[in-house]
């Protein structure tokens, strides 16, 4: 079985429009939910949730903790994966 391995950031996927305000806002990752619609057959599908932040408001230091999670993912790939996907 071949893994892809998700890495959310909180961005516009990850937005819920909150009425009360009339804004898209990041309350919690929503990508479960989405994933749990699809059929990916002799696929595992890892999620690490490394924030919940607007790309708009990212700093360098959100920028360099995105660079290590796909290098921690990809030494734990092992040459068998299916692949990395940054959200």
């Amino acid at each position: 079985m071949r893994t892809i391995t998700l890495i959310t950031t909180g961005g516009t996927i990850e937005k819920t429009y909150d009425e009360a305000s009339g804004q898209l806002v990041n309350r919690g990752s929503l990508l479960r939910r989405m994933l749990r619609r699809l059929r990916l057959e002799e696929r595992s599908i890892r999620i690490i949730e490394l924030m919940s932040k607007d790309s708009l408001f990212m700093t360098d230091d959100d920028r360099a903790r995105v660079v290590e999670a796909v290098r921690l993912a990809s030494a734990g790939e092992n040459g068998g994966g299916a692949g990395i996907v940054i959200l």
